[in-house]
């Protein structure tokens, strides 16, 4: 028997005991489903807890049945310490998708080889994706053609990541059939890494100024490349859209040129659609002060399933100055400019 099945086996009649030993008991209820971590009173070990909104996280730790990088969700700390998640959202898995038998569950629905983990899959990224953007109002943002940004909207765009990590082996015996919906914070490289946001700090706060500097993406046009929002920069990147769902056929149009950039109109183009999100991403009152700026993603433009369109923002006069700070949640402070040149 290989590591793999020995360890999805052993996983199997852990899960199977606690569930037996929880059902020997005549007089103990059922689990409670809620959109609330609340424990089953038939936990064999009661001191088990799942985190809460606002929590944050500060370890990763390997899925038992994937071998993929989830979040420790027995790592909680306060958000005033290095952590390397932030939780939003605590959500039940709908019954749908399981059956009676717990510990056959937590396998299934993670086993890539079976129709009940596409439903999983699919119900999970997008479950935690609208908790997010509703949270923080994206569903304010209406592009061209009367688009909502919900129905376009891929990620937002930073040193952040989505994380979406069902409850532990632990947590799911003790009846916490849910996933943890979290922002991941990552360094430019993109690798993981700790930052400390301060207490209070919830995940609506990517769209307000009270979200730490070092996790927005700033950048630097003469060098195009992200540089600390400190220094002086260009613009701030701050959605990722899907263009193919957006611009439908009109996509074809917009075409690479041989050195991977856009015609000077195209370009035009994605700034035209991109400014749909001035206002939400300002908070300005004036939001003509500023005005939006798009880009085609770093590859694959035009293919399916490939066509990002990086939505940004930047001062109205930025052909003459360029922008020492944050333009997210700016509201009606005045940006630092610094004379281009």
């Amino acid at each position: 028997m290989n590591a793999a099945l020995t360890r999805t086996v052993a996983l199997a009649g852990a899960l199977g005991l606690a569930v037996t030993l929880a059902a020997c008991t005549s007089d103990t209820p059922e689990p409670v489903k809620s959109s609330e971590p609340t424990p089953s009173e038939s936990a064999a070990a009661p001191a088990v807890t799942m985190p809460k909104p606002g929590d944050c996280l500060a370890a990763s730790t390997e899925n038992p049945v994937t071998g993929k990088i989830d979040a420790d969700l027995t790592s909680v700390v306060d958000c005033s310490e290095p952590a390397l998640y932030l939780v939003y959202a605590v959500v039940d898995i709908p019954e749908d998708i399981l059956t009676d038998d717990p510990s056959k569950d937590y396998i299934t629905i993670q086993s890539s080889d079976t129709s009940e983990n596409v439903y999983y899959q699919e119900w999970r990224s997008t479950r935690c994706d609208l908790d997010l953007f509703y949270s923080i109002g994206l569903d304010t943002v209406t592009f061209e053609g009367g688009v909502n940004a919900l129905d376009v909207a891929e990620r937002l765009d930073g040193f952040t990541f989505p994380d979406a990590s069902i409850a532990n082996p632990e947590q799911w015996a003790a009846g916490y059939h849910q996933v943890v919906c979290s922002v991941g914070f990552s360094s430019a490289d993109e690798v993981p890494t700790k930052v400390t946001l301060g207490s209070g700090v919830v995940a609506a706060d990517v769209i307000t100024s009270n979200w730490p500097s070092e996790l927005r993406k700033c950048w630097n046009y003469e060098t195009w490349s992200s540089v600390a929002c400190e220094e002086p920069h260009w613009a701030q990147w701050v959605l990722a859209i899907d263009a193919a769902a957006l611009l439908g056929e009109d996509l074809d149009g917009i075409k690479r040129k041989a050195d991977g950039s856009l015609n000077e109109d195209d370009y035009y183009r994605l700034d035209e659609i991109c400014e749909a999100i001035v206002p939400w991403a300002t908070g300005a009152s004036d939001p003509t002060k500023y005005r939006g700026v798009g880009d085609p993603g770093g590859s694959g433009w035009g293919e399916e399933g490939l066509s990002i369109l990086y939505c940004g923002v930047t001062i109205a006069d930025s052909a003459d100055y360029d922008v020492i700070g944050n333009l997210i949640g700016i509201g009606d402070a005045e940006p630092e400019r610094v004379k281009v040149g």
